[in-house]
């Protein structure tokens, strides 16, 4: 069996779609200590480690292989996104870090975030 190609309504070749990975960050340790953690950037706990390890192989199960990861810049992003990359033995792939106050400073003024002019372009 091939791949099916569609032709976009203006012609030429439409690429499948991929798969989007949706990834929360382990337990950090304020979660365990059942406080509000916000922009306080805190370490992921051992639990924390444990999930994100869990989820690395919960991925490879599946036989996703993610080509480039988004994380923020908070430490329990970027050692979720490392460790479960780690467990897919894919950490050579590009990770981009995003801080969301940047984006906030970036769209201050405008009527629609840069996320919200992306989507409503989007055929979905």
């Amino acid at each position: 069996m091939g791949i099916v190609r569609k032709t976009s309504p203006r012609g030429g070749q439409v690429n499948p779609p991929g798969t989007l990975i949706l990834l929360r960050h382990g337990q950090s340790t304020w979660n365990l200590e059942n406080l509000f953690t916000g922009w306080h950037d805190v370490p992921l706990s051992d639990r924390g480690v444990a999930e994100a390890i869990d989820a690395g192989r919960l991925i490879k199960e599946a036989g996703l292989a993610p080509e480039v990861v988004h994380t923020s810049v908070l430490v329990r992003a970027i050692e979720t996104a490392d460790l479960t990359l780690g467990e897919l033995e894919l950490t050579w792939i590009p990770v981009r870090r995003h801080s969301y106050s940047t984006q906030l400073r970036r769209s201050a003024g405008r009527r629609h975030t840069p996320f919200l002019l992306w989507a409503k372009r989007a055929d979905c």
